[in-house]
């Protein structure tokens, strides 16, 4: 439903004489006996008609303004909840990227196969600040796969390093 005031081309603030020249205003202009045969200012024009039927009395002007307040009311309700549900959404996505972080952090696994295709290698440190000893180990193919324990094969080959894993 369009806002009746700008049908009419007035502001909400308007007294009974502005909205009563307005319609006079655009009645002339899309008054059907001045455009025989035009469909679009015949609808125009009744549109004009039923704006002024309501802005026209003050009852019932009332009760459209009372109808216009509720309506913002209710946008404004519905944007407060979808700004709420947006931020939460937000709060939960960048806690759960925490999360999975502070897991990556403490040693937990993430899994075998989380890093590229690539044929994998992975580093154990043997220091915790620093590189003391390095040496290079493939995946075995079964942990490649994502078969068999990883923790005995961390347990075997040590911490992963160079992958975004600490080893502390």
């Amino acid at each position: 439903m369009r806002n009746l005031y700008k049908v009419l081309g007035t502001a909400s603030t308007a007294d009974d004489m502005r909205i009563k020249s307005a319609f006079r205003r655009r009645a002339k202009a899309f008054h059907p006996d001045f455009n025989p045969g035009d469909r679009r200012a015949e609808e125009r024009f009744k549109e004009l008609a039923q704006a002024y039927e309501v802005l026209g009395r003050a009852r019932t002007r009332a009760s459209y303004d009372a109808f216009l307040a509720a309506r913002r009311r209710e946008y404004r309700r519905r944007l407060a909840h979808s700004a709420a549900l947006m931020a939460a959404s937000f709060l939960l996505t960048i806690g759960s990227a925490f999360a999975v972080l502070a897991l990556h952090d403490t040693g937990a696994p993430l899994g075998v196969g989380w890093q590229s295709a690539a044929p994998a290698k992975r580093v154990a440190d043997a220091a915790t600040f620093g590189i003391v000893e390095r040496k290079e180990t493939a995946l075995p193919p079964a942990a490649a796969t994502g078969e068999g324990s990883w923790p005995s094969w961390q347990a075997a080959h040590g911490p992963l390093v160079g992958l975004g894993a600490t080893s502390r």
